[in-house]
């Protein structure tokens, strides 16, 4: 399998060479490890080599725990951002290592900032029950008990959803290296699943055929969508037999679509993560789309 720029496939119900799901964290992320692990779930790594034969080493699709509510950096991506890193798009230097490195402040993130009414204790234990209760049943402690009595800050609030997105990605972990990709949805009929491709080639955004998939779209165009009709520099629809490209705002040079996924298959999150890599100055941009 090669040259999946020219020749896309979507729909992939499981792993084929040249991806890895659940890479380790190590694997993906340059120093500092442990703030990198804090905020981003390690997806699937990708050959860059299946899309083109000019490419080679790693890329990796990844999720932040990020957000909450709302959009990705919507704490702190319009302060703390730049034109690459701002509020639901990451950017990282894909370095020689095949490691990531964040293009930007890490205050982006609302947990790396410190600010005195976030801290403020004024929200009922309401806004945190169900996340406490579903790492409780999850088998998972908290990292604050519930108290009826008790108020809790935005960072409490934040602090217990990174926790249950760590709790329902290392789940799905788990299962992956236990039995494998399932192919089948929850309420999927598993015997009719199994019938299926393991992918198909082309791309018909349009078109959803049954399955859980690993991945949604490997190579080709990037269509539009969500992520793309909101007012944002960093686009250009370039044609329709092109699809849509992020431009670098330094260089003007055009990324290149490399994958998406279903964040939900991972994570706790519900959108669509969108991957794209500039190959002269290795650069990597992800964005979401909330459909």
């Amino acid at each position: 399998m090669k040259n999946l720029r020219q020749h896309p496939i979507e729909h992939v119900r499981g792993v084929i060479p040249g991806i890895r799901p659940f890479p380790d964290v190590a694997e993906v992320f340059a120093e500092p490890v442990n703030k990198y692990a804090r905020h981003f779930l390690p997806l699937v790594t990708i050959d860059l080599a299946l899309l083109d034969d000019a490419w080679s080493g790693p890329i990796h699709l990844i999720a932040p725990c990020e957000p909450y509510d709302g959009r990705v950096g919507e704490w702190g991506g319009e302060e703390f951002g730049n034109a690459l890193l701002k509020p639901d798009w990451l950017a990282f230097k894909l370095n020689d290592d095949g490691k990531y490195e964040l293009l930007g402040d890490w205050r982006y993130f609302m947990l790396e900032q410190e600010r005195a009414d976030w801290a403020e204790k004024k929200h009922s234990w309401r806004e945190v029950r169900d996340m406490h209760r579903d790492l409780v049943k999850r088998g998972v402690e908290p990292p604050f008990a519930l108290d009826h009595e008790a108020r809790y800050s935005w960072n409490d609030i934040m602090e217990l959803h990174y926790a249950l997105q760590h709790a329902i990605y290392e789940q799905a972990r788990q299962d992956f290296l236990a039995n494998g990709w399932n192919a089948a949805k929850p309420w999927g009929d598993a015997a009719e699943v199994a019938k299926l491709p393991l992918y198909e080639l082309g791309t018909d955004c349009y078109d959803s055929t049954s399955g859980r998939y690993l991945l949604g779209v490997l190579g080709g165009p990037a269509w539009g969508g969500n992520w793309s009709n909101l007012t944002n520099p960093l686009l250009s629809d370039i044609g329709t037999d092109d699809g849509i490209h992020p431009i670098h705002p330094e260089t003007g040079a055009a990324f290149e679509f490399i994958t998406s996924t279903y964040a939900n298959e991972f994570t706790g999150s519900d959108c669509e993560i969108l991957l794209f890599f500039e190959p002269e100055s290795r650069t990597v941009l992800l964005t979401f789309d909330w459909s």
